[in-house]
């Protein structure tokens, strides 16, 4: 009894440090979501559910980083922006005190996912 208990606590931990991590981690935009315009204003640090990184390839000309809403929205930012560094910077230390709440040590592993997305810029109704 006490051995199957202690394997559903360990899946049920590993189970929350997963979904934690991979709220805020970087993930990469598959190829064929490219970025033709940027967001000019900053996004409120709490709309923000995570965010990919385009690295700009001979498919994508154009380097971008990619913010994903809570309202299921994605946008497209400039990575040299100074609001833009300041937001990866807060959501990968909101990630990192996550992870040390959840698995003790901070260590964790990451997963990456597919998804088909539209990009928008117009309005700013987070």
């Amino acid at each position: 009894m006490a051995r199957t208990s202690l394997i559903t606590m360990t899946t049920a931990i590993l189970c929350i440090t997963l979904g934690l991590v991979s709220l805020a981690s970087p993930r990469r935009v598959p190829v064929s979501s490219c970025c033709t315009s940027f967001v000019k204003k900053p996004i409120p640090l709490e709309v923000i559910r995570g965010y990919g990184i385009i690295d700009g390839t001979e498919k994508c000309r154009m380097k971008a980083v990619i913010f994903y809403t809570k309202q299921n929205k994605v946008v497209c930012a400039k990575p040299g922006d100074k609001w833009v560094e300041r937001i990866r910077e807060q959501l990968s230390a909101r990630l990192k005190k996550s992870s040390k709440q959840v698995s003790g040590d901070g260590s964790g592993s990451f997963t990456s996912t597919t998804e088909t997305i539209t990009f928008t810029t117009d309005g700013y109704d987070w």
